[in-house]
């Protein structure tokens, strides 16, 4: 007769909350927006505990969590957020999880964000999964009932990977009371496999060899108390005694081979960690090879010797703990206007190896000897920022500081820095700060960043052009600006933002803000406003009467607008072209009467995404089917819930089966790889043309769009058939 100690209720929290932290500080995904992470679990609030009734297991759990996430966009931008589940419990299934993300408020918009709901919301779901699994599987052994013969075993799960190994453990055969994983009965074998990891740490070998070894460095760069005997068979302890076990093997500034174990692997299973360094002068080479890891554990192996040892080692004994610190600084700057300047401390060769400029400043034949340094033409905010990325690769942008760091990137050849800034404002990039931004891509010489503050600008040229930002610009951007060809605008609304810059230059100036002096601080650049292409009355009614133009232009003009012989003028004559709109057709055909389309107020509505950033300007609706009719129609466009423009307005149908535009009061922006609704209600005669033969991706141009049904339409419409064939947009 076997004796086997029954448990009839474990409780297993304490295993949970580690295990759950584990899992979770594993996630990484990656896209074309960029990477993001899970970096620190912040809130874990539940518990979990496992019972055996009547021969049968069951599993309670019932978890909230909150974690935060670091992205990095393309450009090197970093951006925080967090991540909350709500209802993890036995109660609800994995499907059903309420996982939210969201940015930190001091955070602007960014692409990642919709990385993170697209790609990391399904990892996190799968992550929690696997949790349920491993608490399922690990803690069901010492909850079986006995049966005549001993207890029954849980089947092993097969192999999945051909690299798979398995090592054979001797366990206790009776388990104990705890709240770490029950120990594996004897015999059982442990699938297991291996991973390889590279890294370089600019330091000597044997400096980052006595780094792993001596107990006082551990616990620097862990952060937490540790025991660590650094010679052969010796033992370690660390990380709040996550990890433990012993040194197999030391070579000093060579190798170091250990056993090694994460506290919620199976009882006295080990890994095989070896450490091979490899000395290059500036650097060290680090190869890592680790065998043995439990089947399921590797990733989160890997990320963790990633993230606790070399990451933690590089941030605590690298240049990043040397930042704003006055330890062995030999220079100092004296940064920003007088009245303001901040003493900043800092070492010459860490900023020669990061700065061609510095490098000649400090190494070069023409080389400063000064211990300090004057630099007034640089905000002290900006130039932390470019030396914390100089001394760490990190990069933590702000909206008011963005374009004074850029000036400093610039300043003393930081490439990289002044990339991250221009990706930076590319992603605030709207029409209230299009014009200043405009302004200074051309003043740093900003290719890329000048063309998409163009796009915005001819896109939403009225908003662009009535915001305070278009008052801050400098002549000669105002001057490029008026002799666009493509402003999507009406002139009397240009003579208006001109009014409103010449008003703005002259507080600039100690002027009083008169016709006069607004008309001495534009001399000739009012000439580039096309007075002609307005109508008689835009004119008669507004500039005319501004007292800005001279008796005699006022004259020539009105003359210009009703005499048979034009005088010449000044002026530019000719309208702009603006930009021509485009339009995606999501049907390939249309029918009616066979199957009535009818409206009685009820709403059509579409979901649609698209691959680049487009300004949406309005909708081509189908009319009526049974001769003219007039149609009051409400246009919506939403993001995420929020409305982003709306219009109350009326179109003719000629009752064609063709579409008839209607507009948004200005284009609206819309990001790439954002889902957005578009929807709307008709209220006219019934019986309407509609679709047939939706299709999911359209490509028009240079845009692709995808469509997906919304939950907001009540009339019938879908991506297979119905009403809004057409989304009308500039790119």
């Amino acid at each position: 007769m076997h004796l086997w100690t029954l448990r009839t209720e474990r409780n297993v929290s304490a295993w949970s909350s580690e295990r759950l932290r584990q899992l979770l500080l594993g996630l990484r995904v990656e896209g074309p927006e960029g990477a993001c992470q899970l970096t620190d679990v912040n809130k874990l609030d539940g518990e979990a505990s496992i019972n055996n009734r009547k021969g049968k297991l069951i599993f309670f759990y019932e978890w909230q969590l909150r974690a935060s996430w670091l992205g990095t966009s393309g450009g090197g931008v970093k951006y925080r957020g967090t991540i909350e589940v709500s209802n993890l419990s036995d109660e609800n299934d994995l499907d059903d999880l309420d996982i939210s993300v969201s940015l930190c408020k001091d955070q602007p918009d960014t692409p990642l964000l919709d990385l993170m709901r697209r790609t990391g919301v399904p990892e996190v779901r799968r992550i929690l999964g696997e949790y349920v699994h491993q608490l399922k599987s690990e803690f069901s052994q010492g909850m079986i009932l006995p049966t005549a013969n001993g207890p029954k075993l849980p089947a092993p799960e097969p192999s999945k990977k051909n690299q798979i190994k398995t090592s054979k453990t001797q366990i206790s055969s009776t388990p104990r009371c705890s709240s770490s994983p029950a120990p594996c009965p004897t015999g059982v074998r442990i699938p297991t496999c291996s991973f390889n990891l590279t890294e370089t740490f600019q330091t000597s070998a044997d400096e980052l060899y006595w780094t792993f070894v001596n107990q006082e460095f551990v616990q620097v760069f862990t952060r937490s108390a540790a025991v660590v005997d650094g010679c052969r068979g010796g033992r370690f302890q660390m990380l709040d005694g996550s990890v433990s076990g012993e040194f197999t093997q030391l070579v000093p500034d060579q190798r170091i081979e250990m056993r090694w174990r994460f506290r919620t692997w199976p009882s006295e299973h080990y890994a095989t960690v070896s450490l091979e360094l490899e000395d290059r002068g500036d650097e060290t080479e680090l190869r890592m090879e680790c065998r043995g890891v439990p089947v399921g554990e590797e990733d989160s192996t890997r990320e963790g010797w990633n993230r606790f040892y070399f990451q933690a080692i590089k941030q605590t004994f690298g240049n990043a703990v040397m930042f704003n610190n006055e330890q062995m600084a030999d220079v100092h700057f004296i940064v920003g206007p007088p009245g303001e300047t901040q003493r900043v401390p800092a070492h010459k060769y860490v900023l020669a190896v990061g700065s061609s400029v510095f490098g000649a400043m400090f190494y070069g034949d023409l080389a400063e000897g000064q211990s300090e340094i004057h630099i007034p033409d640089v905000e002290p905010a900006a130039f932390l920022i470019l030396l914390k990325y100089m001394y760490s690769d990190e990069i933590e942008l702000e909206a008011d500081t963005v374009l004074a760091t850029l000036y400093a990137a610039k300043k003393y050849i930081v490439p990289a820095l002044a990339k991250a800034c221009v990706t930076f404002l590319e992603t605030s990039l709207e029409a209230k700060n299009a014009c200043v931004l405009l302004s200074q891509s051309r003043l740093f010489e900003e290719p890329e960043l000048t063309q998409r503050c163009w796009e915005v600008i001819d896109a939403q040229a009225e908003l662009a052009l009535r915001s305070e930002g278009f008052c801050e610009i400098d002549l000669p951007t105002l001057e490029i600006i008026l002799q666009r060809e493509t402003l999507n605008i009406r002139e009397v609304v240009v003579f208006q933002a001109v009014l409103s810059w010449a008003a703005a230059e002259c507080r600039r100036q100690g002027l009083a803000v008169t016709p006069m002096n607004q008309r001495a601080v534009l001399g000739k650049t009012l000439y580039l406003v096309r007075i002609p292409s307005m109508t008689l009355q835009e004119f008669a009614d507004g500039t005319a009467q501004s007292d800005v133009l001279t008796l005699k232009e006022t004259r020539d003009v009105f003359l210009w607008f009703t005499a048979t012989n034009k005088p010449r003028l000044e002026f530019s004559l000719g309208k702009r072209a603006g930009l021509v709109p485009q339009r995606c057709h999501r049907f390939q055909s249309s029918a009616y009467r066979s199957n009535q389309w009818r409206y009685r107020g009820r709403c059509d509505s579409i979901q649609f995404a698209v691959d680049r950033r487009i300004f949406m300007a309005g909708l081509g609706l189908y009319g009526s089917s049974s001769g003219k009719a007039e149609y009051s129609v409400k246009i919506e466009l939403k993001r995420q819930g929020t409305v982003l423009a709306q219009n109350f307005t009326q179109f003719l149908s000629d009752g064609s089966s063709s579409t008839f535009p209607v507009w948004f009061e200005h284009p609206v922006q819309v990001e790439q790889d954002t889902f957005y609704t578009v929807s709307v209600v008709l209220d006219g005669n019934e019986l309407s043309y509609f679709g047939q033969e939706g299709m999911t991706e359209v490509q028009c141009g240079k845009v692709t769009f995808q469509f997906q049904c919304s939950s907001d339409s009540t009339n019938g419409t879908g991506v297979q058939g119905g009403q809004i064939p057409e989304l009308v947009f500039y790119c």
